[in-house]
């Protein structure tokens, strides 16, 4: 039961990205303060999990608290990194793969 706050941290710190990503999706300088946003939410639901549910946090003092609830929320940022990437990746692909279509009907 102990190790039960990493994960659950970052899908909490996850989802509300993704939340706060299509509120703020007209500004583009939003995508520069995602790695501060879930590095600040990973630090308080740590806390938060560290006072209200300590049983689920493997360490007894704050500090190691704060550096899970870093890494909790820096592991959502590239889990978030990730599925961005991948999406860009498989949008190229279609785009790519329509173009040689087209040419090959052109042809």
């Amino acid at each position: 039961m102990e190790i039960i706050s990493m994960p659950s941290v970052m899908a909490i710190t996850l989802s509300i990205i993704g939340i706060l990503k299509l509120i703020f999706k007209n500004f583009k300088n939003f995508e520069k303060f995602i790695p501060l946003i879930t590095a600040i939410l990973g630090i308080g639901f740590e806390i938060l999990f560290f006072y209200t549910l300590p049983s689920t946090i493997p360490t007894d003092n704050l500090l190691t608290t704060i550096i899970l609830g870093l890494m909790s929320g820096f592991s959502a940022n590239s889990f978030f990194d990730i599925f961005s990437y991948l999406k860009d990746y498989i949008n190229t692909k279609k785009i790519n793969k329509v173009e040689t279509e087209e040419k090959k009907r052109r042809n």
